[in-house]
């Protein structure tokens, strides 16, 4: 007998942006970061299930073991994940310093917004994101270092998010030590020029 799939909301697609070096965005796409991700980014698959959510992120490769800067996105409906498609929203960032907290930052994070929890819990059914990124973002402090992004249509609902997805950590046994969050809009990003090694 074969069991019934449990649809999200929407279907999310995903999709891999490999390593880039400052030399291959520099001579390859004269600078430009944002042409980089465009051109390298690799589609893989729509998520449209919780069964398929599941079996997705449980066969994605350890994030602090791939390149700096090597990223997964997550799209409602395959939207444009680019700054440009968000022209009031922001990102609510989440750094976790350890790949012993990261699987947890990541589930949580991820059956939040894919699962709705965000939505329903925070925001009474309204979609207010329609983009996570996961990113190995290592550093000389923190080698195993993951970036989470977690994208919103308006700057406003970032005050409401924040609190929420931190006292999701928490209780995901996170400690205050083991994560760092912040926001920045993507107004702000916009703005920054197209040099060679400025990183967005």
């Amino acid at each position: 007998m074969k069991e019934t799939a449990h649809a999200l909301k929407d279907p999310w697609f995903l999709s891999y942006i490999p390593q880039l070096t400052p030399d291959t965005v520099k001579y390859d796409f004269k600078g430009d970061w944002n042409k980089a991700k465009q051109a390298l980014q690799q589609p893989l698959d729509y998520i449209r299930t919780v069964e398929e959510f599941w079996s997705t992120i449980n066969s994605l490769p350890k994030l602090h073991q791939l390149g700096n800067g090597s990223t997964f996105i997550f799209a409602r409906n395959n939207v444009d994940a680019s700054y440009e498609a968000f022209p009031n929203g922001t990102r609510v960032l989440v750094d976790l310093y350890k790949a012993s907290v990261a699987e947890k930052g990541m589930d949580f994070v991820l059956s939040s917004v894919l699962g709705e929890g965000l939505t329903y819990d925070v925001f009474n059914g309204k979609t207010v994101c329609d983009v996570v990124r996961l990113s190995s973002r290592p550093n000389q402090e923190s080698p195993e270092l993951v970036r989470l992004e977690v994208w919103l249509s308006d700057q406003l609902y970032a005050k409401d998010v924040i609190p929420y997805i931190r006292k999701g950590l928490n209780e995901a046994g996170l400690s205050f030590t083991d994560f760092i969050m912040g926001e920045s809009t993507f107004e702000k990003d916009k703005k920054k020029p197209s040099v060679s090694g400025a990183k967005s």
